[in-house]
């Protein structure tokens, strides 16, 4: 990556390029977090951490201990990406707020390719009303992304896009050189429960859930991708559960 980096700014040095790197954190250290401090004004580094426990070991293999959580913090932008699934949705509005008082921004992810069902909605319903709570109590804080929906595009006459594959604007690049329509798509991404089905891999056909999805009140500000659609479209009591959830997001 740093290499990435000095080449574009040697090369293209009239160019304005900017980076986000997603990072579990274990390996940034030393040498490495010198480069990122050196650089933070073009690279802006987004840590995956899903909480100060058991929430982010049970996800991500025990790895909490790995991380140096001062040095994140102490970045110009110090902000999370925090991913929640069924094991782990019943803490998300405590997770969420330690997290918060530890002075991230959170961008939260209801996990993709889980068993999610109809018992979960409750769950999230009520963790969503105490996160709810605590902004009202909080107003200097910046509310999860989980509750930043863009109302205001409900009132557009246009499309909406949601995402730079839709439209080919952009394009995704694997280790081995070849192009995909996003990191999802790729070989690495692309297996077990969350596999998208060849027959969407390119993902132009993928914009809506359900078929339902293109005359919904709420299309506009769907927070889903294209390659989330695809991995669960075919299966149709996760793809209405998964509806189900979004639109409980609305609604908080």
């Amino acid at each position: 990556i740093s290499q990435v980096v000095a080449y574009v700014s040697s090369e293209y040095s009239e160019r304005n390029v900017s980076y986000t790197i997603v990072t579990n954190g274990t390996l940034v250290h030393g040498a490495i977090q010198e480069w990122i401090k050196g650089h933070e004004n073009d690279v802006h580094i987004v840590l995956s951490l899903d909480g100060l426990g058991e929430t982010h070991n049970k996800n991500r293999n025990g790895s909490l201990r790995l991380i140096d959580l001062d040095f994140f913090r102490s970045l110009q932008k110090p902000v999370l990406n925090s991913v929640f699934t069924p094991e782990t949705v019943g803490h998300l509005s405590e997770t969420v707020i330690e997290l918060h008082e530890q002075g991230f921004y959170v961008k939260g992810f209801i996990a993709d390719g889980e068993p999610w069902s109809i018992e979960h909605t409750g769950i999230i319903a009520e963790q969503l009303m105490r996160l709810i709570t605590y902004y009202l109590e909080h107003t200097e804080t910046c509310p999860i992304s989980l509750l930043a929906q863009p109302l205001h595009y409900l009132t557009l006459s246009e499309p909406v896009r949601r995402c730079g594959s839709e439209t080919f604007s952009e394009v995704s690049v694997s280790a081995d050189g070849r192009l995909w329509a996003c990191h999802r798509c790729s070989p690495f991404e692309n297996h077990g429960t969350w596999a998208i089905p060849e027959k969407y891999l390119e993902l132009t056909n993928a914009r809506h859930l359900l078929p339902e999805c293109e005359t919904c009140l709420l299309e506009k500000i769907c927070n889903a991708c294209p390659a989330s659609n695809a991995s669960i479209k075919d299966n149709q009591p996760q793809a209405e559960t998964m509806c189900n959830i979004r639109k409980l997001l609305f609604k908080a």
